[in-house]
């Protein structure tokens, strides 16, 4: 399973720079550190000043299509960037990279690749997901092994 994350990128998302040396970014709440650490980079490299504001990427959305001038929207929903070029308030799609989702269980669980999704639909079954860089498997083994 894959999860993409895409960029609707426009020097202009209906709009143009409001200065030569603005930028301003918006991105999903989980792309936070990495945009913004990329951000900052571009920011100091090229003597621009950039602005990011984050949160969840359908609200992030809704701005830009409610007027607010962004010169580039990450998101991980692909469906929130390619309405904004369907409805043209950007001028390009294009994903920058993609995200592999792995599954961490006890072998006791008993998954295998010809029996995960049967186990992971499995009556009693409860699945959890941990965010980046916040890992309970390597806080508290034993609530795993159990």
């Amino acid at each position: 399973m894959r999860k993409f994350v895409v960029a609707a990128i426009g020097l202009a998302l209906m709009g143009s720079v409001a200065r030569a040396d603005d930028l301003v970014v918006y991105g999903a709440g989980s792309l936070r550190e990495a945009i913004g650490q990329i951000a900052t980079e571009f920011g100091h490299s090229h003597g621009l000043t950039v602005t990011t504001q984050f949160g969840p990427s359908g609200r992030m959305r809704e701005r830009i299509e409610k007027g607010e001038r962004v010169d580039l929207f990450t998101s991980a929903d692909v469906g929130h960037a390619r309405k904004l070029v369907e409805d043209g308030r950007a001028s390009v799609m294009t994903v920058f990279v993609r995200n592999t989702v792995c599954l961490l269980s006890p072998a006791k669980f008993g998954a295998t690749p010809a029996t995960v999704l049967d186990r992971l639909v499995a009556p009693g079954v409860r699945v959890g997901m941990s965010p980046p860089k916040v890992d309970p498997l390597a806080t508290t083994p034993s609530a795993c092994l159990g």
